[in-house]
């Protein structure tokens, strides 16, 4: 494993561990600008989309999908979801997203390691944006940190970087985590308000999480969940589903259904859009997106916007 993977390994940890948190620290993290070059000579019309920003949490930043920038520890791909769809739409893109972040860091500095925080991703928009994608609420109330928090989680050199949590299987979710979700909707419902005053002109599409669980084979090496755990673990991203559809149509913004489309993809499938509890420093964090998931949500929202 070379340095730059054991530095993002440490970072990544920290984001996790530090997620929601905020802080004056006035640190910079700048969230560089890719453009899209147009062929010389080319006859291709305007590209619907001039001015992309994207917002959200490591399900959008994914981390070591390659190739993972530490970005000040936000952990940013170049093959995650926003970068490929910049591609896809010949935008200008910034990617603000960053790993641990809650609805909260929108409007805050993200506090992401030690003594440096990322600036608000509000920051990003302005009224010359007309795409942005909104992927928050995961990290409130601890969701997903709580339910990584009970698995055992193995790092970059294949040993355990956590012991599970002791009496509590892995996957867990209790009934406080299930009833905590109903707060997200109106908290991305803010999220949403304040990115239409900033970019009043702008096309906003709230991104839906994958499932990691499936109906058929729920348990495997990757996810060792028992039945009872993967039906909470799955029945949490439901309701996380519903509270951001529900809050995506209270505000009249397109909501890309990423759960429902990934029905066939969880962890223990052929084809997993998400990893499981071993890390991969050339595909993905534990838990996180994988290659394929992004590769698939690109063409989601792609089509949403068709």
């Amino acid at each position: 494993m070379t340095k730059l993977s054991t530095l993002m390994a440490v970072v990544l940890a920290a984001a996790l561990t530090t997620a929601g948190c905020t802080t004056g620290d006035d640190a910079r993290t700048q969230a560089p600008t890719t453009k899209t070059a147009e062929p010389r000579g080319s006859n291709l019309p305007a590209p619907r989309f001039q001015r992309y920003v994207a917002i959200g949490d490591s399900y959008t930043s994914a981390p070591y999908v390659p190739l993972t920038d530490l970005a000040g520890g936000c952990l940013r791909s170049s093959g995650n979801y926003p970068t490929l769809l910049a591609t896809r739409l010949r935008s200008e893109l910034r990617d603000v997203s960053c790993s641990g972040a809650e609805t909260a860091d929108v409007a805050s500095r993200q506090r992401v390691i030690r003594n440096k925080t990322a600036p608000p991703q509000i920051r990003a928009v302005n009224r010359r944006t007309d795409l942005v994608t909104i992927s928050l609420g995961g990290n409130d109330f601890g969701l997903f940190g709580n339910v990584a928090r009970t698995c055992p989680i193995v790092g970059p050199r294949g040993t355990p970087r956590r012991k599970p949590v002791p009496g509590v299987s892995c996957g867990y979710v209790s009934a406080m985590q299930l009833a905590s979700v109903r707060e997200v909707g109106p908290r991305l419902e803010a999220v949403i308000r304040l990115v239409r005053k900033r970019a009043p002109q702008a096309k906003i599409v709230v991104v839906g999480y994958p499932r990691a669980v499936d109906s058929g084979k729920r348990s495997c090496t990757k996810l060792p969940v028992s039945d009872a755990n993967a039906a909470r673990l799955d029945g949490l991203l439901q309701r996380l589903r519903a509270a951001m559809s529900q809050a995506a149509a209270n505000t009249s913004v397109t909501f890309v259904d990423v759960y429902r489309a990934s029905a066939g993809h969880g962890v223990c499938s052929r084809r997993p859009w998400v990893n499981g509890i071993f890390t991969d420093t050339e595909a993905a964090a534990a838990l996180h997106p994988l290659p394929a998931g992004q590769r698939a949500v690109a063409r989601l929202i792609e089509r949403a916007l068709d």
